[in-house]
């Protein structure tokens, strides 16, 4: 595999997460719903840093002045002045087209609380806007995953529109992404699968039972002795 393409695909698959056990996380009870929390917003974030470790890295290997020599030389680009700058400039362009964007919302939402229309169009806003977010800060060259997630985030939901978070959920969990999950499958190749598929599960073991429980402990282990008071239980969860 060419160094650059093994590069951009690390950073892409960078932001697996538990995203797709989310919606079980509503018919658990938690004792502290923090460790619901952490792991909802570890799937948001990882999703803004994986896409953008990704456009800094195709951006860095299409500049001329940059050249692939070994992954770590290509890692140290993105501690430089100039690197740096061109995150800091994506994101805040990112974060400031989510604000127009929880703006639009929050505005709708308003104007719908005071002529107490019915809910029709709200399925239409709520595709349209983040599509915007998203074309608006990708324009300007900002992230924009991090622009359409601001814009939910800032944006609460409210009772009168709140029909369409139950259809959304059932579109994207019910429909979505199974189907997702099935073309995915039917483009593999099973052969070239069963190939790499020693490596690819031993991979998988070393990075559920070694590399993640080490990334939860060394980041959150801190929190067991501030005022936070985070059990060895939580941690062991978020491991899982």
């Amino acid at each position: 595999i060419p160094l650059g393409a093994a590069l951009i695909v690390g950073a892409a698959l960078a932001s697996t997460d538990p995203a797709a056990i989310i919606p079980s996380f509503k018919k658990l009870a938690f004792v502290n719903p923090r460790v619901k929390y952490i792991a909802v917003s570890e799937s948001a974030l990882n999703d803004v840093v994986g896409a953008v470790l990704t456009g800094v890295f195709l951006s860095l290997l299409a500049s001329s002045a940059v050249h692939a020599d070994s992954l770590s030389s290509m890692y140290a680009h993105l501690f430089t002045l100039h690197t740096g700058f061109e995150v800091f400039k994506e994101l805040l362009y990112g974060c400031a087209v989510g604000a127009v964007g929880f703006c639009i919302l929050s505005g709708w939402s308003r104007i719908k609380a005071k002529i107490s229309t019915g809910g029709e169009a709200d399925a239409a806003l709520f595709l349209a806007v983040p599509l915007f977010c998203y074309i608006v800060a990708v324009a300007i060259g900002g992230s924009g995953f991090l622009a359409v997630f601001i814009s939910s985030l800032l944006f609460h939901l409210e009772e009168h529109v709140s029909h369409v978070e139950h259809y959304f959920n059932h579109t994207i969990e019910g429909f979505m992404k199974p189907l997702i999950f099935m073309l995915l499958g039917a483009v593999v190749n099973i052969h070239d699968l069963l190939a790499v598929a020693p490596l690819g599960i031993a991979m998988g073991l070393l990075f559920m039972f070694v590399v993640r429980p080490l990334v939860v402990f060394a980041t959150l282990s801190p929190f067991m002795v501030t005022k936070e008071k985070m059990t060895a239980k939580e941690l062991w969860f978020l491991d899982r």
